[in-house]
């Protein structure tokens, strides 16, 4: 309901509200008895963080903090009209998600005016994933990774890689792009991602303070490139990335339920322990194909999917019998030689 898009859909039921009596959509039902604390809460939030003129504009708003709760009530547990969705609705006999509702009392209590007012808060809110309907576009799983963003237990990245086209192998995440070769069939030996990029993306994905402490990752498969400059590839990957997150980031959540919520709306497979602060771990698995095209240049690898039509480039290092597919991150600052940081290495042998 916090956000202009929510004001706008209310627009065409709140005469109705108010002239009849109001619903609470199923009495005294976990989805009921939700919207009624949902309700109290955005009113009082709404009616401490603007000013009269403000609510004048807000259908939402009623014209006192009482009759917001009603129409709050009645817009969040009653079926909205045919065409229409609301960011919060629970009618229906709707399941009622026990920790996202936790989180969302406890961030309407807690949130600042300033983001209240914001329409990024109403559409990011949390409280639109308490009561997810189908087709509603609420809750979903996003960002939930796969083989690309691992990691392994074989090195850290870096940049302090040897380069040159021959001798031998050097480890995971240790090699710049040096050139060659990659003609032949490659057996996919392992993976391993740089830990302060894992740790980028988890403060991207989780909070700023989060961190990534350890990570372990499987890599089975092949890719053959052809003289023909047609490339085919099948991965296989079991990956486990922990994350150490604290509770300023869990919106006043216990860290099991924190890791529940985030499993159930976000990443799968996610899961946390702890009390003062919440060791979190992710596990990752599936398998990939794909075909195309390649083309090289200079240490460059570029690929072009014929699967998804996708393009891409890696460096290449080929150092005898293995083959080091590398990831260079731009944003990330170089090595003491002035090397490309790596971010990604996956390594197969012939």
């Amino acid at each position: 309901m916090g956000n202009s898009r929510t004001v706008r859909a209310v627009g065409v039921v709140l005469a109705a509200a108010l002239g009849g009596g109001l619903s609470c959509g199923g009495g005294t039902s976990p989805g009921a008895q939700f919207c009624s604390d949902y309700a109290s809460a955005f009113c009082q939030k709404l009616y401490a963080c603007t000013t009269a003129d403000m609510r004048a504009n807000n259908p939402l708003a009623g014209s006192s903090e009482a009759q917001c709760v009603q129409i709050g009530t009645a817009i969040c547990a009653d079926p909205p009209p045919s065409g229409e969705t609301f960011d919060v609705n629970c009618s229906s006999g709707v399941h009622v998600n026990t920790a996202a509702r936790s989180m969302c009392l406890s961030g309407l209590s807690s949130v600042s005016c300033d983001d209240f007012n914001s329409t990024y808060y109403g559409e990011a809110s949390v409280c639109t994933q308490v009561c997810p309907q189908t087709g509603t576009g609420t809750g979903g799983s996003t960002g939930t990774g796969g083989s690309t963003g691992t990691g392994g237990s074989t090195g850290t990245g870096g940049s302090t890689g040897t380069g040159g086209g021959g001798g031998n192998a050097t480890g995971c995440g240790t090699v710049e792009p040096c050139g060659g070769s990659p003609v032949g069939t490659w057996t996919l030996t392992s993976q391993c991602i740089n830990m302060g990029e894992l740790t980028a993306m988890a403060q991207v994905q989780f909070c700023a303070q989060a961190t990534v402490s350890a990570n372990q990752s499987a890599l089975t498969g092949s890719i053959a490139f052809t003289s023909n400059m047609t490339y085919t590839t099948q991965q296989t990957v079991n990956a486990t990335v922990t994350y150490n997150i604290p509770l300023t980031c869990t919106s006043g959540l216990g860290c099991v339920a924190y890791g529940q919520y985030v499993a159930t709306y976000d990443t799968p497979g996610f899961q946390c322990t702890g009390s003062a602060s919440c060791v979190c771990t992710q596990t990752i698995s599936g398998t990939s194909s794909d075909n195309g095209t390649y083309t090289v240049s200079g240490t460059d690898l570029n690929l072009m999917s014929a699967t998804s039509g996708a393009t891409g480039t890696l460096g290449v290092c080929v150092q005898g019998s293995t083959i080091h597919l590398i990831t260079v991150d731009p944003s990330m600052s170089t090595g003491p030689g002035g090397q490309a940081t790596i971010a990604k290495d996956i390594v197969g042998q012939k």
